[in-house]
Order: structure tokens, then sequence, then C-alpha cells
């Protein structure tokens, strides 16, 4: 009988002093988990939590994959000719500075959040493309990434960029995040635009960035069929 009551003692503490964590530290772990760069069993004693924990997690960020199936019938959709559809997905990374708590859960609407270092959470967003597109039809992934200054496209985000066309069939990949345009390159006959710049903003005069011309912008005038693209980029100031 006393053991009893000492096993309910102990889980009463136990219960108490459980960390609770919050949707953005269990993004966070999940997707640290994704990258592959340690065990789950490791991750999880790293961040003192059961192995239950993080598959819970991991489930239910995939679910919201799944849920937002849905939600892509309602990306935008116009009606360009007969039989021939232009559709938007958008989405974002954490690289952009995006909170990890604004993504998308089962549960709870939020950003479509991709990851650059991430395969499964990739896997979902390319079931819910594939899920919509029909033949004829132009995919545009409209993707927040990267920072607001500097012109280097890390590897991961170039890797990510053609798994959008390989595996997601999405023919225009418009990144955007950077105050400044940055590089644009055409693959497999699709086009990526890395960073289309601002086209009026508020950050001309910002001393510590003005070599990075911010009073300059690109319009960009995109020619499309579903096998290829053309892009025309006009200066302003």
């Amino acid at each position: 009988m006393s053991m009893s009551k000492t096993e309910k003692a102990v889980k009463d503490i136990r219960r108490k002093t459980r960390r609770k964590f919050s949707t953005e530290e269990k993004i966070r772990i999940v997707l640290d988990g994704w990258r592959g760069e340690s065990s789950i069993a490791e991750l999880c004693r790293r961040e003192g939590i059961n192995s239950n924990l993080y598959y819970r997690s991991s489930k239910d960020f995939l679910e919201a994959g799944k849920k937002r199936l849905s939600a892509a019938q309602q990306a935008i959709a116009i009606n360009t000719a007969p039989g021939n559809r232009l559709i938007v997905f958008g989405c974002g990374t954490p690289s952009s500075g995006i909170p990890l708590d604004w993504a998308a859960m089962a549960r709870k609407p939020g950003i479509n959040m991709l990851d650059e270092f991430s395969v499964q959470g990739f896997a979902a967003f390319a079931t819910q493309v594939r899920a919509v597109k029909r033949p004829g039809d132009v995919v545009v992934c409209s993707i927040h990434w990267g920072s607001n200054w500097g012109y280097d496209i890390p590897a991961p985000r170039r890797r990510l960029a053609h798994q959008l066309i390989d595996e997601a069939a999405v023919d225009i990949v418009h990144g955007h995040s950077s105050y400044h345009p940055l590089g644009i390159e055409v693959y497999r006959d699709k086009l990526v635009l890395y960073g289309c710049g601002d086209f009026i903003n508020d950050y001309e005069g910002i001393g510590s960035h003005k070599d990075y011309r911010g009073e300059l912008s690109l319009m960009y005038f995109v020619a499309v069929d579903p096998s290829m693209s053309d892009v025309s980029p006009y200066g302003t100031k």
C-alpha cells in the first residue's frame, strides 16, 4: 500500500516538473530530426524528451501537410485558356526568419513551412502540388527564403529549387526575401528566381547596405507554357 502511494507521489512530481514544449520548440526539434545530423535517440537525449513525443510531433507536422491538401485546392487558380490554369502555391522557410511557431500544424492554421535541409517535409509539399496539378497547368511556387541582404545562394537552396521542379512538378520558382534582386537560373527549361527584390521599398538610404542599391528594382515579365518558361527583366529606379 505504501509503495502505491510512493509511486503515485513520484508520478505527481514528474507530471508537475515535466518540461513544457512550445509549438515553436516542437517544430525545431522535428526539423532537427528530419535533417538527420544525429540519430533520433541522440536528439531526444539531448533535448531531454521521450522518443514518443518526438514521433508524435513529427506525425502532427506531417499530418498538417496532408490537411493542407484540401487547403491547396484554394491555391490561386486562374483560367488562362480552356484546359489551362495558372496555380500559385505559397510557402516559406526558417532561413528567411519566419518564426517556427507560425508553421501550420494539423490543428493550427499557419504558413506552409518548408526547410531547405528537410527531405520529409518537402515530400509532403510535393504531394500537395501533384494532387492539384493537371496536364496543361502552370504551377508557381512563391517561396519566402533566405536573408534580406547578400548575393550568396547556398547549395541547399539551389537543391530545394531543383527539387521543386524535379519532384513537385513546379514550373516557376518565385523566390523572395532579399531587398535586392538575386540570381536567375533556367533549370531544365524551368525558371528559378532566387530573389526578386523589392519593387517598392522604404530601405533607401540605409547606410550600412547602400552598396546593394536599394533604390533599384526589377520587373519580371515571364512567358510560360507547360513545357518551358522565358523571362524578360526590366530595371526601374
